[in-house]
């Protein structure tokens, strides 16, 4: 089942990282490329990279997991996620300094810990290698612009969830996404109700599957594509 994968999340901004301008390389930056790449795909092939949830903000299009994740990097703080924050600590380091380019710290991967390829397909690595090389220096400032001319932001309105459909062109690929998305549901479901019970023991099982995750993710570190 297709599902939202953290350390692939990890892997795509670190892959973002390694090939876009670092002193233009923060925050928002990071969410705008993940919009633009997941829409891409499911443009191209039917379905999302990373399946995170996006929503229509003032500021664009949001992925709703990867901010909650680099906004507690950001300002240090945890709001009970545990391990899954730890990923992102483990993997990335702020940079704070005055830079006209980012509201906010630039972000960097931490030293020894490159892009690993494995839970990547063919056509993924050919949208992050597009939009990489199409927004290597667009500024956080100017990816607002860009998305906010985007169907999917233009057609929804504040807070409101930007469905991948807006990305669909095509009636075959229209019928693909929909099989994917079935399959998916089942998954969604169990993160709200996983995230509803703090003390569930789920939530102690998904906890240990994130830390196997972490382990596994750790010991690839030195892989480069």
């Amino acid at each position: 089942m297709n599902k939202f994968d953290l350390i692939k999340l990890v892997n795509t901004i670190v892959y973002f990282s390694e090939h876009t301008m670092p002193s233009k390389f923060c925050k928002t930056k990071i969410l705008k490329l993940l919009f633009l790449s997941d829409f891409k795909h499911v443009e191209k092939y039917g379905k999302p990279i990373t399946y995170d949830t996006y929503y229509h903000l003032p500021f664009g299009p949001v992925p709703t997991l990867t901010k909650n994740y680099l906004d507690n990097l950001q300002n240090a703080k945890d709001f009970e996620l545990g391990k899954e924050l730890d990923v992102f600590k483990n993997a990335f380091d702020l940079e704070p300094h005055e830079n006209l380019h980012c509201s906010y710290s630039t972000i960097k991967a931490k030293s020894g810990v490159r892009f690993n390829s494995t839970k990547f397909s063919k056509s993924e690595l050919e949208v992050l290698k597009e939009i990489s090389k199409k927004y290597f220096a667009t500024t956080a400032k100017e990816l607002v612009e860009i998305t906010h001319k985007h169907i999917g932001y233009i057609q929804t309105g504040e807070n409101e969830k930007i469905d991948y459909r807006f990305a669909i062109k095509h009636k075959k690929d229209m019928e693909y996404y929909n099989y994917w998305a079935e399959e998916n549901r089942d998954f969604e479901n169990f993160i709200k109700k996983l995230r509803a019970s703090k003390n569930s023991k789920k939530k102690v099982k998904a906890e240990q599957d994130i830390t196997k995750e972490f382990d596994e993710f750790s010991a690839a570190t030195a892989v480069i594509m």
